[in-house]
């Protein structure tokens, strides 16, 4: 609780402009939600090339790309619990940060879904054992970036 307690003086210290989730999270160098739902923007669209270049920002400013794996894995569980309104309760976040991950899961198939957290899990079990770990991460985006166009032909050949 102290711990807290300083970091909400610091927060309040360094602040001129009050306290806001962005401030936080640049104080604390910690990966906001907007880089989480830019990638799942950008995969739903299959633009690959923009989901690597938000890694190589997260990577550049320092976060360790398996910190980025787990954050991923973890985004796309939100989504998922948010895509059934039985299920809203499992989520551990305040009003607005739930609406936000509501209107994207809407946006979200099951496929991309399922397929999405399995690859986040695949990449997140095989990253302490890569030999290539960045490789194994953007094969993990590419990967994701990907299940949207592999379920529209699908879809075409049915």
């Amino acid at each position: 609780m102290r711990d807290a307690l300083s970091i909400f003086d610091q927060m309040v210290a360094s602040s001129s402009h009050g306290v806001t989730y962005e401030a936080v999270t640049r104080h604390l160098n910690v990966l906001g939600h907007d880089v989480y739902f830019n990638i799942v923007d950008a995969a739903q669209e299959g633009r690959i090339g923009d989901m690597l270049l938000q890694l190589e920002e997260v990577v550049a400013a320092g976060f360790d790309a398996h910190h980025f794996v787990t954050g991923l894995g973890q985004h796309l569980r939100n989504l998922m619990v948010c895509k059934d309104e039985a299920t809203l309760g499992l989520m551990e976040a305040g009003e607005s940060v739930v609406g936000r991950f509501s209107e994207q899961a809407k946006r979200c198939g099951l496929h991309f879904l399922v397929g999405a957290i399995g690859q986040a899990n695949e990449a997140d079990q095989q990253y302490r054992i890569s030999r290539h770990p960045r490789l194994l991460v953007e094969l993990m985006l590419m990967r994701i970036g990907s299940l949207e166009a592999v379920s529209a032909e699908g879809a075409k050949k049915k």
